[in-house]
């Protein structure tokens, strides 16, 4: 046969061969055919082998055995052209990939055509081969198509499922689309519920019934719980051929087949996809791979939309907690910027109402003894009256608060109804839910917080959470309150103390001043002889009873001076201290406490040391109590007083000033204890030495308040030094300090008031006085020391510092307690004034010479003879007595002030001295009606008070004056001549 004739046969037949060839594509539920053959595009072929008819037949059954049948099916019989009832010769060529043989060609001719040429062999070979080659591409093109079409089912249902990230939409998507793709008549997804522990059905499509309220009911002993806990595909091609579990009710339901897979994710179960099909039959392999892709796949899905939700819930509790901390930061901030304990619990449950909309919120408090928490506020009518009617809850009783105010754990009842430990108000009928917050110091319980809520559940744990940082805001808030209430509490009886102390303080000073008072006078009138010549043993005695005195009342001096600089009350007055001017003004003090021992007193003042600032007559005070007690510890040896300039640690100038003696010295452990209030280096009732522990305490605090400081240096038998400094100004200005003469009679004029001054110069200054105004009230001790003024006025009402403090310094200081001063005032607008005209104050005990100079001062013009004195004291009366016949004057005794007012309308007197402090009538009435009647008004009067004024009575002075004033006593010209007259009285 030629090879053009082998060719067009060849073509002829592969037209026919690609007629017969078209896509097969296998449904889901189609048996497979046997093993997929391997795809290779070599394809060998043997030589084919020529057997006779009569002896194909058994072993062709073999060869066919050996090398399989799969692709017979495929071919068309017609190809194939056996007939099996006639004789043939037969030619076998088999099919291969690479090396495999996959299936055979058979070529039978009839026997009377004879056997095969070599052409028709060769024809054959060539037919298997392209043969091969077309068989193996429409196997590849069956598969393919197979394959896509799985995956575009697959693409569609999970992108259907990924348009959503809700659990349950997705579920019914996969469901649904899976019963369609697999052949299935209904089908059933169920997931696990890790928070029960069950599996439960998800989503359900073309099954009988309802979903049963509870989706896990019946799942253990079903075909899904068996997926589920093996783990594996479960395939039943027959349910009347049984199964796992009892199968009634599916084919009842009219189900004979089922196929379930198991939902995986990352190693784990989830749930399940199982489908039933009405009609029983087997499941291709193709189609169970599908859906346990699908699985997996749905598995992803479910895992990433749970993790949204996960997510979802988080940012949505995130939320809601930054809203609860924002909430409770406001609440905390508003309820701790008040110090008041009813407006914090006002303000705190109204505030957590609103902010958080519970039902009823209220704040209890444990009492001090522990049994009882007391409501202290609550929200809403219920919670007036509930605090209208004192509610209280026992702690530890059997209740929500109860409970809490004893443990101090937090309670949550979030469903009231079924709780037994929640107690029915019949205020609140709507609560359903409570939560009780304890309020905490530590582990201290101060009180609770209660919440209640109209709906169960109401309270979670995050809440719970932001409510107890909230109630530690407001526990320490109420700490705090409370200790502001003590502290304000103990403030003010601190203040009633010091009140108190002060009160007893001058209430004693008055009581110990006045026997003194007798003591000292009494004793003086007897040293002088006044009472008649006294022999030298008994002025011995009286020296003795009268130093005593004078001691006493330096004693009673230091502890009023130590009460004040304790109290903030001690005020120096300021002024140009010339150093060494004052060291020599305390050298007669020391002469006198040395003058029985063997003891040389040496002064060593540098020169030209600067002015300093100071007040002259507190550092006087100093340098006594130093050289007294030098002189004290010294049994003989030297005191030697020293000052000058030097330059601290800073590079600042300041002068020192030493004491220092050749005294017992003092040891090192005991000089920490010197300048501590009443303390002593020998404190042993065998101590050779007297005091009080308070000169060294006072020193102290006088020289701080200079500005200096004060210490001691010390060797045990070798002696002691003391030294305080006293800082320089920077740049000191020299003032000329005008030395004024009493025949200049110049008169300082203390007021505030301008016009008032002018008024007093236009007046005064044709009488032959010259005026010198001062408006500063604070400078008056500074600037009579300056001028030594023939009288000053003052005005006792003054912004600042009162005209009665001015007039206690005046007369508290050496160098200006013996310048008169008048005390007056004047109103020009309402042209009312007033004048007091005591040209002197005086503060018991009295000393015979203080008394006697004021009298002399006011009897310039020699009219002064009858002296009333009235005082409650009987014992002063008599001493002014002695006093006042001593020195030429008839006294007038008045015991009272109602006697000495009787006296004064029946016989004026040319002079009056008054006490202040009386009962029944005191001097201020005695005053008023001096000042306010005419034929007394010229009377001078000499106030006598048995203490320092005390700010109480300082306030009734100034009320006194204003009284005066608003009765207008006096007018602009009769207060002027009033001046005048008691500035002629003065010498």
């Amino acid at each position: 046969m030629s090879s053009k004739r082998i060719q067009k046969r060849l073509d002829q037949l592969f037209i026919d061969i690609k007629q017969a060839e078209g896509p097969s594509l296998k449904p889901l539920n189609a048996e497979p055919s046997g093993p997929e053959p391997r795809l290779e595009k070599t394809v060998e072929v043997q030589e084919p082998i020529t057997i006779p008819i009569k002896d194909f037949h058994p072993e062709r059954r073999s060869m066919r055995s050996q090398m399989g049948t799969r692709a017979l099916g495929s071919i068309p019989q017609e190809l194939l052209g056996i007939d099996q009832s006639i004789e043939s010769n037969t030619i076998t060529l088999p099919f291969r990939t690479g090396t495999d043989k996959w299936s055979v060609l058979e070529v039978v001719s009839p026997a009377d055509k004879g056997t095969w040429s070599e052409d028709d062999q060769l024809l054959a070979k060539q037919v298997t081969d392209q043969l091969s080659l077309a068989l193996e591409n429409a196997l590849l093109l069956n598969e393919t198509q197979q394959r896509n079409a799985e995956l575009a089912t697959l693409n569609e249902i999970i992108g259907s499922a990924s348009q959503t990230l809700e659990i349950k939409e997705i579920l019914n998507i996969v469901l649904q689309q899976a019963i369609e793709a697999a052949g299935f008549d209904g089908g059933l997804i169920t997931m696990y519920n890790e928070a029960r522990g069950k599996l439960e059905r998800a989503a359900r499509i073309g099954l009988p019934g309802k979903m049963p309220d509870d989706p896990a009911e019946g799942m253990e002993e079903s075909l899904c719980g068996v997926v589920f806990s093996k783990r594996e595909v479960l395939v039943i091609e027959d349910f009347r051929k049984g199964g796992p579990v009892d199968l009634t009710g599916e084919m009842d339901a009219g189900f004979y087949s089922y196929l379930g897979i198991p939902i995986e994710s990352k190693g784990q179960t989830l749930g399940t996809l199982c489908g039933f099909r009405s009609a029983p039959g087997p499941f291709s392999q193709n189609g169970i791979s599908l859906l346990q892709t699908i699985g997996r796949q749905i598995g992803f899905a479910i895992q990433n939309a749970r993790l949204f939700e996960q997510t979802q819930g988080s940012e949505q509790t995130l939320r809601r907690q930054n809203e609860y901390l924002a909430t409770s930061a406001e609440i905390g901030r508003l309820v701790t910027s008040t110090l008041d304990l009813d407006t914090l619990f006002s303000r705190t449950v109204n505030l957590i109402n609103e902010r958080f909309g519970f039902y009823h919120v209220a704040i209890f408090t444990i009492e001090e003894t522990g049994f009882t928490a007391i409501l202290k506020s609550a929200t809403g009518l219920a919670g007036e009256e509930m605090v209208h009617r004192r509610h209280s809850i026992p702690v530890g009783s059997r209740s929500i608060v109860g409970t809490v105010s004893s443990t101090g754990n937090s309670l949550v009842v979030n469903n009231t109804a079924v709780d037994p430990i929640y107690r029915v108000n019949p205020l609140l009928p709507n609560s359903r839910s409570e939560a009780a917050i304890p309020l905490r110091i530590g582990q201290r319980i101060v009180g609770v917080i209660d919440l209640q809520s109209e709906e169960t559940e109401a309270f979670r744990q995050d809440d719970i959470a932001v409510l107890l940082v909230l109630a530690d805001q407001v526990a320490v808030a109420i700490d705090n309150a409370r200790s502001y209430e003590l502290a304000q509490a103990a403030i003010t009886e601190m203040r009633e103390l010091d009140r108190l102390k002060s009160q007893f303080l001058a209430n004693m000073s008055h009581e110990l001043r006045t026997p003194l008072n007798s003591i000292i006078g009494f004793s003086r009138v007897i040293i002088k002889g006044i009472d008649g010549p006294v022999t030298d043993l008994q002025e011995q005695d009286l020296s003795a009873i009268y130093n005593s005195g004078q001691h006493l009342l330096r004693l009673i001096n230091d502890i009023l001076d130590l009460s004040k600089i304790d109290a903030g009350k001690m005020e120096l007055a300021f002024d140009d201290v010339n150093v060494a001017e004052l060291v020599q003004s305390v050298v007669p003090t020391v002469n006198g406490l040395i003058k029985d021992k063997p003891i040389t007193l040496e002064q060593m003042v540098e020169p030209n040391i600067p002015i300093i600032r100071a007040d002259a007559m507190r550092l006087r005070q100093v340098m006594i109590n130093l050289l007294s007690n030098a002189a004290k510890f010294t049994e003989g040896g030297t005191i030697t007083i020293s000052a000058e300039v030097q330059t601290n640690s800073s590079g600042q100038p300041e002068v020192i000033i030493k004491v220092s003696d050749t005294g017992t010295g003092i040891a090192l452990e005991d000089r920490n204890k010197l300048f501590q209030p009443f303390s002593q280096v020998d404190s042993s009732p065998t101590r050779k030495t007297g005091g009080t522990g308070l000169g060294l305490s006072i020193s102290r605090r006088l020289v701080e308040l200079h500005g200096g400081l004060i210490d001691v240096t010390s060797e045990i038998g070798k002696g002691s030094t003391f030294y305080f400094t006293l800082p320089l100004p920077k740049e000191f200005e020299g003032r000329n300090r005008l030395e004024g003469r009493r025949d200049k009679k110049i008169v300082l004029v203390v007021d505030d008031d301008s016009q008032v001054i002018s008024l007093y110069e236009r007046f005064l200054q044709p009488q032959g006085y010259q005026v010198v105004a001062l408006t500063d009230p604070a400078q008056a001790v500074e600037r009579a020391r300056q001028l030594s003024p023939y009288a000053i006025t003052l005005d006792v009402m003054m912004p600042g510092r009162d005209g009665w403090t001015v007039l206690a310094d005046l007369k508290n200081n050496s160098d200006t307690r013996d310048i008169p001063v008048i005390v007056c005032s004047i109103l020009e607008e309402d042209e009312k004034g007033f004048s007091l005209g005591a040209s002197d104050y005086l503060v018991k005990p009295i000393l015979e010479e203080d008394l006697l100079n004021s009298l002399d001062r006011l009897n310039g013009m020699g009219d002064i003879h009858d002296v009333l004195v009235i005082d409650d004291n009987e014992k002063d009366l008599r001493l002014m007595e002695k006093i006042l016949r001593e020195g030429q004057y008839n006294p007038i005794l008045a015991q009272g002030g109602p006697q000495g007012w009787e006296i004064l309308s029946i016989k004026p007197p040319q002079a009056v001295i008054l006490d202040l402090f009386m009962p029944d009538m005191d001097g201020f009435t005695i005053l008023e009606k001096l000042r306010t009647t005419p034929k007394f008004c010229d009377i001078p009067v000499i106030v006598v008070s048995g203490a320092d004024l005390t700010p109480e009575q300082q306030k009734l002075l100034t009320e006194f004056g204003k009284d005066l004033l608003r009765k207008g006593s006096l007018n602009e010209s009769e207060l002027l001549s009033s001046l005048d007259k008691a500035l002629k009285r003065i010498k």
